[in-house]
């Protein structure tokens, strides 16, 4: 892969992670091989994000053919260290034993990992290649919500389907994945939502497009360690949003409304009083998450092994 396949891809490690890593890498003189598992003779090793979803058979190949007597980053974007019994579980346990220094998207997350006594650093997702979209009011007659995410979120949609907004009228756009949109239809609900749901396929540009319609977005949130990159991407978009705590998103803790009925209520109400909030996260994402703020970031990494 070169670093435009990077930086397009619809898998968010090598786009949010792996591209910023690479400019890092050869702004330090590195010739660096970048793909899917690619397992090349070299000086140092990155193993970028790995789910149960490769497989026991490659998962074992990647351990057997990794040089012990090379430094390895692993890019860690979840607790697997914390989950025994299943095969991630296993393969990072024994990337443990030989890892340089693992990075996080999320800075609980790498403090975990030091309190295990292994060496961690943080360093957040990059951003999409959006340009920060100042907040607008609309004229909907009906309130427009979007909600963007892999399937590996869609539980917590549909959590929040079931409760805090299960008996208001809006139109619901989904920007997700197609496994998504299968689990939804097979998803029964004890009450059906009001709302009226149209599925639309993720790339960059399609979320774009249905995040300009939108009078606010909804970011329900099941995984402890998830990193901050929808809640960042969805500011830049210019939207408010409705979203549940987790540790990544505390820097943002007062830019957006925490899910609850009255704060459901309340955005649909008033999206618009939260529109100077959305300006002012714009502006600390621009500044924190600059891309050569990252690449410097990653560089200091490689430099200090």
């Amino acid at each position: 892969m070169n670093p435009d396949e990077l930086r397009s891809s619809n898998v968010a490690s090598y786009r949010l992670r792996l591209a910023y890593l690479y400019e890092a890498a050869r702004s330090l003189g590195y010739d660096v091989s970048v793909g899917d598992y690619v397992l090349e003779d070299a000086d140092l090793y990155v193993l970028g994000k790995i789910t149960i979803a490769v497989g026991q058979d490659k998962l074992d190949e990647i351990i057997e053919k990794l040089d012990t007597s090379k430094k390895l980053i692993v890019d860690y974007t979840d607790d697997w260290l914390t989950a025994p019994g299943c095969e991630t579980y296993s393969f990072y346990s024994k990337v443990a034993e030989r890892a340089s220094i693992f990075v996080t998207p999320v800075e609980k997350l790498s403090q975990i990992l030091m309190l295990n006594g292994c060496q961690a650093a943080t360093v957040f997702d990059g951003i999409d290649a959006y340009k920060s979209h100042s907040p607008t009011q609309l004229k909907n007659k009906k309130r427009e919500v979007l909600w963007f995410g892999h399937s590996s979120n869609i539980q917590s949609l549909i959590r929040v389907l079931r409760g805090c907004l299960n008996q208001y009228d809006f139109n619901l756009t989904l920007v997700t994945n197609k496994q998504s949109f299968d689990i939804l239809r097979t998803t029964n609900f004890k009450t059906t939502p009001k709302c009226k749901v149209k599925g639309v396929l993720w790339t960059i540009d399609s979320l774009l497009v249905e995040a300009i319609k939108a009078d606010f977005c909804i970011l329900p949130v099941d995984k402890e360690f998830a990193s901050q990159n929808r809640l960042v991407t969805a500011f830049r978009l210019g939207l408010p949003v409705l979203a549940e705590n987790i540790s990544s998103y505390e820097p943002y803790g007062d830019c957006y409304a925490l899910m609850s009925f009255g704060a459901v209520k309340e955005m649909f109400n008033n999206p618009e009083a939260w529109h100077a909030k959305v300006i002012e996260a714009q502006h600390r994402i621009n500044k924190e998450l600059d891309a050569d703020v990252l690449i410097e970031q990653w560089a200091t990494i490689l430099k200090n092994l």
